[in-house]
């Protein structure tokens, strides 16, 4: 009996590409993918995936201490990993030295045509974007087993590099007794803090920090703005792929995961993406359901760290910092951790924040995105309102939406369990109001003066 030769089709290549992933990032984490793990269930592709597995073995093995030879470059140290490449320090040759980040493709993996070509699609992404405030790739080289692109080496720190020198310089300070439900957390950071990591002028001399945040906030959703006009999402959107030069000026990087709209990219029916930011529909694994939008939320939980130095599923009571959100290893468990908890306000954990600010992170962030903002500009738009001193357009969620929001969340909870709903707790979104007009300036919160109580 002859054996039937199995002719792959574009959803077997989305599925070997999601197995390649998948079986890189375990590992990196130090463990071997089982063969029927990765297939889950598709005998058919037991070869492909043999095979593919192999490629990730010897791409995934490299000796520390061992950098590769990119001609035109002296690699001088790694300074970063991920699943599609590492990122050395180098200088360029040709250009007197010139400093710059490398990003490689390991040389086994560049075998792989589906990893190569997601590689140079990165590469591409990220070079046909002009924008102030996104990281400028200067060259892309493609010879035999070289695939890397360089880009500007940039002075200063990553965002997720300044929010945990921040939270061990809080951890470390007294307490200012500024949060509502505890004395013990701690308080404000300061701009001082944020030049003494970054080494340079940074901001303006009376600004707060949550001004400083603000601002770049409204330059970094200018740049993802321009990113989402040019057909792409990035779909990883968090604190370490925001960088900062010694100024404080924002860079968005690490475009890794970008995708066109229409999904020709990165590949659908799998998660990707980095879970304590992904949205509820990217949690999902449906690429179909992605959008502006979801780019949006991870933004806004980015946002959300960076001004409270917390996760939105930290518990401010009870002196337990250690967020639930990381404790959560898989897109379902996470997924049912945004539909089943309330997210504590910002001002929960600093009552400095201005409300507006506030209100304008948790529209970002809401579960759900019919009530998010829809652009990225809108959420920046939003911003420059709130810094101008003028109403913004995004309103505190009323009992009414937060009634209905829990009565849907009840709804999905009891339909498991085969119960009715029952009233509880509710959540905190943001919604727009065309109709909304400012109750009161905004310039004693944004000059950092404590709010009234209440």
């Amino acid at each position: 009996m002859t054996e039937e030769v199995h002719a792959l089709n574009a959803a077997d290549e989305r599925f070997l590409d999601a197995a390649f992933e998948r079986a890189v990032a375990s590992l990196e984490h130090g463990s071997i993918p089982r063969i029927e793990d990765l297939l889950e269930g598709r005998e058919n592709l037991r070869a492909q995936v043999e095979e593919l597995l192999h490629t990730a073995r010897q791409a995934t093995v490299i000796a520390p201490d061992a950098l590769p030879v990119v001609p035109g470059f002296v690699l001088q140290a790694e300074i970063g990993r991920g699943g599609m490449g590492t990122v050395y320090l180098a200088r360029q040759e040709t250009l007197a030295g010139r400093r710059v980040a490398l990003k490689v493709l390991p040389a086994t993996a560049a075998l792989s045509p589906r990893a190569r070509e997601r590689f140079l699609r990165e590469a591409r992404a990220i070079a046909n974007l002009r924008h102030p405030n996104v990281i400028t790739v200067h060259d892309v080289m493609a010879d035999g087993d070289v695939c890397a692109y360089s880009m500007e080496w940039v002075e200063g720190a990553s965002l997720a590099q300044l929010i945990d020198f921040l939270r061990t310089k809080m951890q470390r300070a007294p307490s200012t007794g500024t949060t509502r439900d505890s004395a013990s957390l701690p308080g404000e950071p300061k701009l001082a803090d944020v030049r003494e990591l970054l080494g340079g002028a940074v901001g303006v001399e009376r600004d707060t920090y949550a001004l400083f945040v603000s601002r770049i906030a409204v330059a970094l959703a200018r740049a993802l703005g321009e990113l989402h006009r040019a057909g792409l999402l990035h779909r990883d959107i968090k604190p370490s792929n925001v960088l900062l030069r010694r100024d404080g000026t924002p860079l968005l990087s690490d475009f890794g995961l970008v995708r066109d709209v229409d999904g020709t990219i990165t590949q659908a029916g799998q998660f990707v993406g980095t879970l304590a930011y992904a949205s509820p529909e990217q949690l999902g694994g449906d690429s179909d359901a992605l959008d502006a939008r979801s780019d949006v939320y991870a933004f806004g939980v980015t946002l959300y760290e960076a001004l409270t130095l917390h996760l939105p599923f930290d518990e401010p009571r009870g002196g337990n910092l250690r967020s639930r959100r990381r404790r959560e290893n898989n897109p379902t468990g996470m997924l049912r951790l945004i539909e089943g908890r309330r997210t504590a306000p910002l001002r929960a954990w600093n009552r400095r924040l201005p409300r507006d600010l506030e209100t304008i992170v948790l529209k970002a962030m809401d579960a759900d995105r019919a009530r998010r903002y829809a652009t990225a500009d809108e959420l920046a738009d939003d911003l420059e309102r709130m810094l101008s001193l003028q109403p913004i357009r995004a309103r505190p969620a009323g009992l009414a939406s937060r009634s209905l929001k829990l009565l849907r969340r009840n709804r999905r909870r009891h339909s498991r369990r085969g119960g009715s709903p029952a009233p509880g707790s509710v959540g905190l979104s943001g919604q727009a109001d065309p109709g909304y007009e400012h109750p009161a300036p905004l310039r004693a919160e944004l000059s950092g003066a404590r709010p009234p109580a209440g």
